[in-house]
């Protein structure tokens, strides 16, 4: 009994650490705004998306966009020079549409993460090629990755993985010295475990 006493005071300790972390975060987060959606753009919201910086403004790559007259569209790009109170400007064209920052309007093409090396503009995208039986099971994914200079049109570079490799959704981190770039990542879509690689930054085209 002494031991399930000692048991569950740890948890109950644990539980009120955990609450007052988290309302300390809370405490200190500023929420902002949306930055797409009803009221905010023109009749389009989008699904998964990623934020870098690139100069001194901060970009969002949104991926799997929904326009409510148009279906599926793309992706979109947009920035903000104001940290403040960020009005997102999005690239918009024909009178709202989100112009893509890459064209391939696949069953389902996101970006998963985003860096700027040396002045450019690097983007790691998640393509499904077929859902299957539904996430993680046996959806088919590969992965590709494109660079620019935002908010004008990205190009493919010659990083590509398949369907069964060990990266199909790529975040990247640059090391603190600029010595690497991580890369963290999820295989064969979901349905393999997160794995670690790093690259140095002039190699980021080239792995």
């Amino acid at each position: 009994r002494a031991n399930k006493k000692m048991i569950g005071s740890k948890v109950f300790l644990f539980v009120v650490a955990t609450v007052l972390f988290l309302a300390s975060i809370n405490a200190q987060m500023h929420y902002i705004r949306p930055i797409t959606g009803p009221g905010v753009t023109n009749g389009w919201d989008g699904d998964l998306g990623v934020p870098f910086w690139y100069g001194n403004r901060i970009y969002f790559l949104e991926g799997d966009i929904l326009h409510q007259n148009h279906g599926r569209l793309p992706n979109a790009v947009g920035y903000c020079t104001d940290m403040a109170n960020c009005h997102v400007i999005w690239n918009e064209i024909n009178g709202g549409w989100p112009y893509p920052f890459y064209y391939l309007l696949g069953q389902s093409t996101v970006p998963a993460g985003a860096i700027t090396i040396n002045g450019m503009a690097y983007s790691f995208m998640m393509n499904v090629v077929n859902w299957g039986n539904g996430a993680p099971g046996n959806v088919l994914a590969n992965s590709f990755g494109i660079k620019g200079h935002p908010p004008t049109p990205f190009a493919k570079t010659t990083v590509a993985y398949g369907d069964n490799s060990p990266f199909v959704n790529i975040a990247p981190a640059m090391a603190p010295d600029h010595s690497y770039v991580y890369l963290y990542g999820a295989g064969r879509y979901r349905a393999a475990p997160i794995s670690l690689a790093r690259v140095h930054p002039n190699q980021i085209e080239n792995i």
